[in-house]
């Protein structure tokens, strides 16, 4: 006597009382020791898109339902935690929610819920996607409203009190003309920083509130690191800091050029932060296959292994640079998401004391986009 047996229904009377009904259901019964999925009803073949054939067990159905295989390891524990309190409780029935892949829709929420009879497990999936996608971009509404706040309330409030103290000391009638001149220079470097870290804020707000908008063309890198560094000749020529350009004039990417300006801004910024007075900075480029690589290196201050962890983790506070200049923690994170948008990558390399080479790699196929 097999387990459809004990239930008292035939293969033909399950398969249609699973096929009228509005969800998706996933049959299985244990072999021994492992789950063997037996049906799928027509509900599940339409929304998630998997046939017995491709999910023949219980581990095969995970491995391709929950790809990333630290999610799938956080279902199976959350499972495992469900299942057990349920037999504790003497309850047959346990649910949960999750983030399936589907073959046929992509990544979706389902409720999950398994019940147990005669040996053979009954899994339903109701589809809670919208109200899922809703609460999470509520979440992250939330969360970038909250980095906003700390942002005018802290980043930017510090330089503008920098600036009124400035500005108040060029008001004293003592003054001398060189301590007058510098008072200027040191005002002009401060408003330039306002400005910058204001900047760099609006933009990525514009970016976490989904408002950037994509615009491809033919773009010559070459040109807009000639357009960037005049912005920025003030302050390397201040600290003597040595820059040198080796891009090619001729070549030409599809990209967003504002996105790619922005990226490389924030980039050339934050090696003349680092980098220590009469250092140097080069900036290169080259083209392997159908890849644009643009490199920022630095003979700055560098960062260690942790630090680095710590940037591709996205939980990187930004540091004082190599003569107190102040940033925001926004911009790598900032150049990480806009190159997201262009199907960029931003890559990292440095040691410390010997600074820090910043790669961008596009591929250069304008169909990508």
């Amino acid at each position: 006597m097999n387990n459809l047996d004990r239930l008292n229904i035939d293969d033909n009377t399950l398969k249609g009382v699973l096929d009228f009904l509005p969800y998706p259901f996933l049959v299985s019964e244990l072999q021994k020791t492992k789950r063997h999925n037996i049906f799928v009803n027509q509900k599940f073949l339409d929304e998630i898109g998997y046939s017995c054939e491709e999910i023949p067990t219980n581990d095969d159905w995970f491995r391709i339902a929950y790809p990333d295989p630290v999610y799938r390891q956080e279902i199976k524990d959350e499972w495992a935690s469900r299942t057990a309190q349920a037999q504790r409780a003497h309850e047959d029935s346990v649910f949960l929610r999750a983030r399936i892949h589907t073959k046929t829709n992509g990544d979706r929420w389902y409720e999950v819920k398994s019940s147990i009879s005669g040996g053979i497990y009954l899994v339903a999936f109701i589809d809670i996607h919208d109200v899922m996608a809703h609460d999470e971009d509520l979440e992250r509404v939330n969360r970038n409203k909250d980095k906003i706040l700390s942002i005018l309330g802290h980043d930017l409030r510090s330089p503008l009190k920098n600036l009124h103290a400035l500005s108040s000391l060029m008001n004293d009638s003592d003054m001398t003309k060189e301590q007058f001149l510098d008072a200027v220079k040191h005002v002009n470097t401060k408003a330039f920083q306002s400005l910058e870290f204001l900047d760099t804020t609006l933009l990525w707000t514009k970016s976490n509130f989904d408002k950037i908008s994509i615009n491809i063309e033919r773009v010559f890198p070459h040109a807009i690191v000639g357009k960037i560094l005049p912005i920025y000749r003030s302050h390397y020529e201040s600290k003597e800091i040595k820059v040198t350009v080796d891009v090619n004039p001729t070549i030409f990417i599809h990209a967003d050029i504002e996105i790619l300006t922005i990226v490389i801004r924030n980039l050339v910024s934050n090696a003349i932060k680092f980098t220590h007075p009469q250092g140097t900075i080069n900036i290169s480029s080259e083209q392997i296959d159908n890849f644009f690589y643009l490199h920022v290196k630095d003979s700055g201050i560098g960062m260690d292994k942790a630090t680095l962890a710590k940037i591709s983790e996205n939980h990187y506070a930004s540091l004082s640079g190599t003569q107190q200049e102040i940033g925001l923690g926004l911009g790598l994170k900032l150049c990480k998401e806009l190159l997201a948008h262009i199907n960029g990558i931003l890559d990292m390399e440095s040691e410390p004391n010997k600074g820090t080479t910043v790669t961008i790699k596009l591929k250069n196929n304008i169909e990508d986009y």
